[in-house]
């Protein structure tokens, strides 16, 4: 009662409706915690564990499972309110994207510039939407919060991150402005996660879907006036064509192909259902965060995105534990293995990367950079072995049981594109199709 009743005897609004009325303010804040609790012994009890399966079966079910016709549907909604025609139609690309975000064809890897600069606070917080109960009067606090007691990812850590600010670009050059302040991984569930929870909600909601339900369809689409984060995130993009209004975290998403001097071979990534974000659905390999060495002075010297790359490579098809880095050292990348074996590659030109372009997942409106990385077929089984496994600790592999990959045909693609893939991973598929004579060129020469 005190907390309660105290606000009450010190609210100047509430003191002057008390002198109105004649009422001494402490009687008056006795009389309000009465009414307040016979209204909440009125109330029906909250079924907190009803709330909290909820959660579950929206992030899995419709957040991962059936995440690529969500998608297309919030790339729909975003497309028709951003009405400018400097976004790319959807029948072109998947992700959200300025044309001059994709280049007209790909730029060498090395060749783009990441620079940190002084922020702009951001003026949006993240969603404030019904997260689900802890118990049966109140909410978990973050999405975070909920995401870690509920889905209980299998690995979930607040690292460092970079934060996206603006991408300048002429279509040929290409500079990343990223924050100077560090932020770290949850603030790209509290902003990504939330908006998409947003959209999946209301779409349940206008199409009277039963959460339980096996058979259902997305006849209705959600208006934009019914997702105020989501427009608030696009009016800002829009007007300005930055993130300076919201926080944009990201990932690189590679595409790995490997030529045998006649043909490439692809290969793609079923992330398994213990993932943070994007669980249970298709992607290319590899994919991750980009952020520095969670450890050591390496916020600034991590800036390339081969660096995350490389990293990424190490963990997901070489099979080794996450490098953190050392407090207080800048880690050196040219005397680590396996890190130093990858240079070598690509000096000797056995290995070649591209930049493909760049655009913000329409679901989450997080930010994702698009590449691919080519490997000489015989590089690759040196770096990685002959012989393909399927496992990692992240999903599973899709790759032929004698030979790294896949044929990179248009067979091939069509029903990669068609199975449905997650928005960047899908994007990497089909620009590298498109730019296919020119990727060959480069390993011919």
């Amino acid at each position: 009662m005190s907390e309660f009743f105290q606000s009450i005897v010190e609210s100047p609004i509430l003191q002057a409706l008390a002198i109105i009325l004649g009422i001494a303010a402490p009687a008056f804040g006795i009389v309000m915690w009465v009414i307040k609790s016979a209204k909440n012994k009125n109330q029906k009890p909250v079924n907190f564990k009803q709330s909290q399966e909820e959660f579950v079966i929206i992030n899995k079910k419709f957040g991962g499972l059936n995440r690529t016709q969500i998608s297309r549907i919030a790339h729909s909604i975003n497309l028709d309110y951003l009405k400018d025609e400097k976004f790319l139609p959807l029948e072109e690309l998947p992700l959200l994207c300025i044309d001059r975000w994709i280049p007209e064809k790909p730029v060498p890897l090395e060749s783009i510039s990441c620079s940190l600069i002084d922020e702009k606070a951001p003026e949006l917080n993240p969603v404030k939407l019904s997260l689900p109960y802890t118990d049966e009067q109140n909410h978990f606090p973050l999405y975070t919060s909920a995401v870690k007691e509920l889905l209980k990812p299998k690995i979930f850590e607040d690292n460092r991150q970079y934060r996206f600010l603006d991408l300048e670009s002429d279509g040929s050059n290409f500079q990343f402005n990223i924050s100077r302040k560090p932020y770290s991984y949850f603030y790209k569930i509290n902003y990504g996660k939330g908006v998409q929870h947003e959209l999946i909600s209301e779409l349940l909601r206008i199409n009277k879907i039963d959460l339980f339900d096996d058979v259902f369809s997305f006849d209705k689409t959600p208006k934009i006036k019914s997702l105020p984060f989501r427009r608030k995130v696009l009016e800002g993009l829009k007007n300005t064509e930055t993130f300076n209004h919201t926080v944009v975290l990201g990932g690189v998403s590679t595409l790995t192909l490997l030529y045998d001097g006649n043909s490439f071979r692809f290969l793609l990534h079923e992330r398994g259902s213990g993932q943070g974000y994007a669980a249970n659905i298709r992607h290319v390999i590899p994919a991750g965060e980009y952020q520095p060495l969670s450890k050591g002075d390496n916020f600034s010297k991590d800036l390339p995105l081969w660096n995350n790359t490389m990293r990424e490579y190490a963990e997901e098809l070489g099979n080794l534990e996450e490098f953190k880095g050392e407090e207080g050292k800048i880690f050196d990348y040219s005397k680590t293995s396996p890190f130093s074996d990858y240079l070598r590659e690509v000096e000797q030109g056995n290995i070649k990367n591209f930049f493909l372009g760049f655009g913000l997942d329409p679901l989450s409106l997080q930010a994702e950079v698009v590449s691919v990385s080519i490997f000489k077929e015989d590089t690759f089984n040196e770096l990685f072995g002959p012989t393909p496994f399927t496992n990692n600790d992240e999903g599973v592999i899709i790759t032929e049981a004698d030979r790294w990959g896949i044929p990179f045909t248009k067979e091939e693609v069509d029903q990669r594109l068609e199975e449905g893939l997650l928005a960047a991973g899908d994007s990497a598929l089909r620009l590298a199709f498109k730019h296919l004579e020119f990727l060959k060129n480069s390993m011919d020469n």
